[in-house]
């Protein structure tokens, strides 16, 4: 039976890098999942109301960079954003490059 979920990133949180590597190993692994990878912005979440959404003011927020390159991979190279994705959080996490 396909099991299908949603699950959220933003590449510089740790436990989201820990939560997608196990899906992604359960994946490559041939786990009958349904999985949508879905962006997240800690930099939204920390906004107050009123002020302008993280999105329109990407200079004030480089760390959303990275997502908005998960979302044009997952979107337009799906065959290809299992081993982005990884980089990507690999790149934060090991290298801290982004």
């Amino acid at each position: 039976m396909t099991r299908s979920f949603e699950i959220t990133w933003d590449y510089r949180c740790p436990f989201a890098r820990i939560a997608h590597e196990h899906v992604l190993t359960g994946l490559e692994a041939g786990a009958d999942w349904d999985v949508r990878f879905r962006a997240f912005s800690l930099d939204q979440a920390h906004i107050e109301d009123g002020l302008p959404p993280a999105w329109e003011e990407p200079d004030r927020y480089p760390g959303l960079l990275a997502n908005l390159a998960g979302i044009v991979v997952r979107d337009r190279h799906p065959e290809q954003f299992r081993a982005v994705h990884q980089a990507l959080f690999s790149a934060r996490h090991d290298g801290a490059s982004i």
